[in-house]
């Protein structure tokens, strides 16, 4: 009886791991890791891009509440484009519309983690506040400003004849600022955008009708200044 006991016992006494054994374990572990890794690192970057997606359609409805409660009429990239002189930009006229993303401390603050901070350049802490938002205006067109001298300009939203096709706002940036800082800016420039969504190395583009595209340097869009992309009434 005994004799079949400690039979039994050894039957199923656990055997323990030999070196090769463990070592093959480590190296399955790790060639897993590498394999995954990139696409987790994949998986945040396309979260990001979507949600800073989210945040200009956000940016849109606000401009598209303000142009509506005064008849239509756009508010400009900065005040002087309608008004010689008067150097206020779009989100000091407008930080009413976009509080508590804005708050007027004395000045301009875009607060952080607010419609009006790119999630893929972050503030960077312990700094809560920026004066100027992840994403600008177009300076052209429905920004108040001619494409060329002399061009005309939008100043009401029914002037956009192809609102699916006109910018209205993107991803900008400091064209001086260091790169790491990712600094954006209040309005964009013809070809001017900041390029930090993807390998690619692309933006995201809010245009009049509220859509939102993903759009790189090469891209149709960069490659003319005329027609209804950068504003011609």
């Amino acid at each position: 009886m005994n004799t079949e006991k400690a039979r039994g016992n050894i039957r199923f006494q656990k055997k323990d791991f030999t070196l090769i054994e463990l070592l093959l374990v480590i190296a399955l572990i790790t060639l897993l890791m590498s394999l995954l890794l990139p696409a987790l690192g994949s998986v945040r970057e396309t979260a990001k891009r979507i949600k800073c997606m989210g945040n200009q359609r956000q940016v849109g409805m606000i401009w598209m509440n303000y142009c509506s409660e005064y008849n239509g009429h756009l508010p400009g990239a900065s005040g002087d484009a309608y008004t010689p002189g008067y150097l206020d930009y779009w989100p000091q006229y407008m930080h009413t519309y976009f509080y508590p993303a804005i708050k007027m401390i004395g000045s301009v603050n875009i607060m952080k983690n607010s419609i009006l901070e790119c999630p893929s350049a972050p503030f960077p802490t312990p700094s809560v506040s920026r004066t100027w938002p992840a994403y600008g205006m177009l300076w052209t067109g429905i920004g108040g400003h001619p494409v060329s001298a002399g061009g005309k300009i939008y100043q009401n939203i029914a002037q956009v004849k192809y609102p699916s096709r006109q910018i209205a706002f993107s991803d900008t940036y400091l064209s001086w600022a260091p790169a790491d800082m990712m600094v954006g800016w209040f309005y964009l420039w013809p070809r001017e955008g900041h390029f930090r969504h993807s390998k690619n190395m692309k933006q995201n583009v809010l245009f009049c009708d509220g859509h939102v595209e993903l759009n790189g340097r090469n891209d149709p869009i960069y490659r003319s200044l005329d027609d209804n992309v950068w504003g011609s009434p």
